[in-house]
């Protein structure tokens, strides 16, 4: 066996450069990715763990542009080669991919046309033809392995065959399980300096967590306070259709795309055109849908891992723009996941069974954390970039109120400081709230509390709703708390002037989100301009964001240019889209405008 060449460390240095001056425009590599192709040419496995990007495919191809002997990139996801190849292509180094589906027979006119040095790289998706190469007499400097789930016995074999022969394996997985990273590393052998993990963290998602009862009422809540479109994650076909029938019951344009079939990929394919403003989907469809500007993703279902949740909230804001990830829980829902994992492994001990519970107890843990959200998903899954604070999740910024209204007036207020005068300040929030609601409560009949004029008032709000509104008011200092043997309630002298229509006041609502894009932008023209691009999309067979991202359209109702000339100074808005869109949005603006004028 012929012996290893390995580079020294100064030497690579040079070579890099080397390489980067001949084949790219790059000055030089970031230090992780430095650190990357070193390893590789120093002859040892290294592990990368992040999402797919050029950055990622350089570590890749640079190593083995820079070694003297051909490499191999073996695969198990088509889309990871596609990257390669189009990288390669941009670079000009020559690669051959044969094909995944050739017979053994034929194999040896692959190995012929390899072994003729054509090539500095081969791809391939295929384990048997990737056996075959391994096994040949072709001598490999390099080889790269992408993977997404647990290595498995093809990759055993092949890792195998690669110390045999002293070749460096670069791995690759996107996914930031930190399962998966134990498995290949005990596999591969891999040292802990040789693991890098980074580039997941996206700065415009904002992670929440909402507990409870009533489930569509809070995802009516969110569709009121955000305008663009949403996802709905769910693992039940019957909780799918619950929430569609809800959401159709409040005019909201929703559909579902559970399973892959007409009526699913319809949906789907309404959605990226922008025409249904939610899609409730699972975490096996939503791969395929097709819409960078995702406004917000809800998780209905508890997803069974933290890895599973963040890759699937990763949908979300893909056009840059800030996007909302909402897990809806109640206690009821671990019960339901554990006893998913039960039916999906149904013996009593297995590996796969207890990495399973083990995950999802982290992900309970997760919902009940009081650290900032972002910051607790980088630092399990090792992310060397993990910052101190997001400033971004409910944690961060203190939205800790999970209870909306759907109407909310001053009458309201009124009426419960006007209950608590009626009383006499003799009674604490829970009788307070029983007559608000119209409570026949052992307490009401003793007092008879039933004939007071507001009893029953306010019986269509929420019990839950009624308390924090109280609480508010008492933060608020409107409504004070008699201390002693009865923590009753009484008006102080601002909440006696609520009632004589003296007081102009303020107080805290239950908060959610607020949205904003940059500067304030005019919510109502930014319908105006969506209805616009719908238009244009649908006459043209295009998806909306292909027409304009939601963001464009933002900058567009905040600067709300009147000619062609201010609009194409816009950000995003290039010469080609400005001839084709940009005299349809500028008319849409100038029409805004007018009946705005027409009104004041």
């Amino acid at each position: 066996m012929e012996k290893k060449v390995r580079y020294k460390v100064p030497e690579i240095s040079f070579l890099i450069k080397e390489a980067l001056s001949r084949y790219t425009a790059l000055p030089s590599l970031y230090e992780w990715q430095e650190k990357a192709v070193k390893a590789a040419l120093s002859g040892k496995n290294s592990l990368l763990v992040m999402p797919s990007n050029d950055r990622v495919f350089m570590c890749c191809i640079l190593p083995m542009i820079i070694s003297k002997k051909m490499s191999i990139i073996y695969a198990e996801t088509e889309d990871f080669l596609k990257n390669q190849i189009s990288l390669l292509k941009k670079l000009g180094v020559p690669y051959i991919y044969p094909e995944n589906n050739q017979l053994p027979g034929k194999q040896s006119n692959i190995i012929n046309e390899i072994s003729s040095g054509l090539y500095k790289i081969i791809l391939c998706n295929d384990a048997g033809v990737l056996n075959s190469l391994i096994s040949s007499s072709i001598l490999f400097d390099v080889c790269a392995v992408e993977t997404y789930n647990d290595i498995n016995s093809n990759i055993r074999s092949l890792i195998k065959l690669f110390r045999k022969k002293s070749v460096p394996v670069i791995f690759y997985t996107s996914n930031p399980s930190p399962e998966i990273r134990e498995d290949i590393v005990e596999c591969a052998r891999i040292a802990g300096r040789d693991i890098l993990v980074r580039d997941f963290d996206k700065p415009n998602l904002s992670f929440m967590i909402m507990k409870g009862e009533n489930k569509p009422e809070k995802i009516m809540n969110i569709i009121s306070k955000v305008r663009g479109q949403g996802i709905i994650f769910t693992d039940s076909v019957e909780d799918a259709q619950k929430i569609s029938s809800y959401l159709k019951d409040e005019d909201i344009d929703c559909g579902e795309y559970i399973r892959d079939d007409g009526a699913g990929e319809k949906s789907a394919a309404d959605f990226s055109s922008g025409t249904l403003r939610v899609l409730v989907t699972n975490s096996e469809t939503y791969i395929k849908v097709k819409n960078p500007g995702i406004w917000y993703v809800i998780h209905y279902s508890l997803p069974l891992s933290l890895t599973d949740y963040y890759r699937e909230s990763r949908i979300g804001g893909l056009d840059g723009s800030k996007s909302y990830c909402i897990v809806l829980y109640n206690p009821r829902d671990r019960q339901k996941s554990e006893e998913m994992i039960r039916e999906r492994y149904p013996e009593k001990h297995s590996k796969e069974k207890s990495r399973a519970f083990a995950c999802l107890e982290i992900m309970v843990d997760y919902i009940f954390s009081n650290v900032c959200r972002k910051n607790y998903i980088l630092t399990y899954f090792g992310d060397t970039e993990v910052k101190d604070r997001c400033g971004m999740c409910d944690v961060c910024v203190g939205q800790k109120k999970e209870i909306m209204l759907r109407k909310y007036d001053v009458s309201i207020i009124k009426t419960m400081i006007r209950c608590i005068a009626e009383l006499r300040e003799k009674f604490g929030i829970n009788t307070i709230v029983d007559v608000l609601r119209g409570k026949e409560s052992k307490k009401i009949r003793q007092f008879n509390l039933k004939n007071a004029s507001t009893f029953g008032a306010l019986k269509d709000l929420d019990n839950k709703v009624l308390k924090e509104t109280v609480n508010n008011l008492i933060l608020d200092g409107y409504i004070s708390v008699k201390r002693g043997i009865y923590r009753t309630l009484e008006l102080t002298h601002w909440g006696k002037n609520v009632i004589k229509e003296e007081e102009i006041f303020e107080i805290r609502l239950p908060k959610f989100i607020n949205v904003k894009a940059g500067d304030s932008f005019d919510p109502v023209l930014f319908e105006e301009l969506r209805l616009t691009r719908r238009k244009i999309a649908r006459r043209m067979h295009l998806p909306t964001f292909q027409v304009f991202l939601d963001r464009v359209l933002q900058d567009l109702a905040t600067l709300q240019p009147v000619d062609e000339e201010a609009m194409s100074k816009i950000k995003g808005i290039g010469k080609v889209k400005m001839e084709l869109f940009g005299k349809k949005f500028v008319e849409t603006i100038v029409e805004y405008k007018k009946k705005k004028q027409r009104l004041e």
